[in-house]
């Protein structure tokens, strides 16, 4: 009897670990955005893109997401628009767009992953200035396969030497604390064994 439990255990041990992990790359959906979210001694102000591009491999066991590698995330600064012309040119100058055109994420580790939480530490980098974040994220996945990941980084603007921009000769100044928001929707697409 000791031997046939010892043998089943074995058993389940080897097909457990022979399930492959599996490497896919990934398409960014046309509807994910990237908020960035602040306030002046007018109003509060967004600035919202649509443009946000990414490359990486998504690790997964064939029935759910494992893993992230080689992540990194480019946003190009004059794709974020406010609605307003005049805001957005100041922001542009701020973020010394013409010097440094993208934002940059690049993931650097996935402390926990769950079905619907993410974990990670990557850099970000603005107006040339990069800086170690730590990043928590919303993880969902509908019944077409289609993955979202959703949440909120804070930061000051002065970490990243980037001035509060100012309006109608600096009677209009903005907070220092922003926040970025992104809904990033994948599409996995290929496949191969790890």
């Amino acid at each position: 009897m000791k031997t046939t439990i010892t043998y089943f255990s074995f058993l389940i041990l080897f097909v457990i670990c022979s399930v492959p992990a599996i490497a896919q790359n990934f398409t960014v959906e046309r509807s994910s955005h990237i908020i960035v979210a602040g306030t002046s001694t007018l109003h509060d102000w967004e600035m919202k893109t649509t443009t946000v591009k990414a490359s990486g491999n998504i690790k997964n066991d064939g029935a759910k997401i494992t893993g992230f590698e080689k992540i990194s995330v480019v946003v190009p600064v004059e794709t974020l628009k406010s609605g307003k012309k005049a805001m957005d040119e100041n922001c542009y100058k701020a973020l010394k767009s013409k010097a440094h055109p993208n934002i940059y994420f690049q993931l650097d580790e996935v402390k926990s992953i769950s079905i619907s939480k993410v974990h990670a530490t990557g850099s970000l980098k603005i107006a040339g200035v990069k800086h170690d974040i730590n990043l928590i994220g919303n993880f969902t996945k509908d019944n077409k396969g289609m993955h979202t990941i959703t949440g909120e980084i804070p930061l000051l603007m002065t970490d990243y030497d980037v001035e509060p921009p100012s309006f109608m000769l600096g009677t209009i100044t903005t907070g220092n604390e922003i926040k970025i928001k992104y809904t990033v929707k994948l599409k996995l697409t290929n496949t191969a064994e790890l």
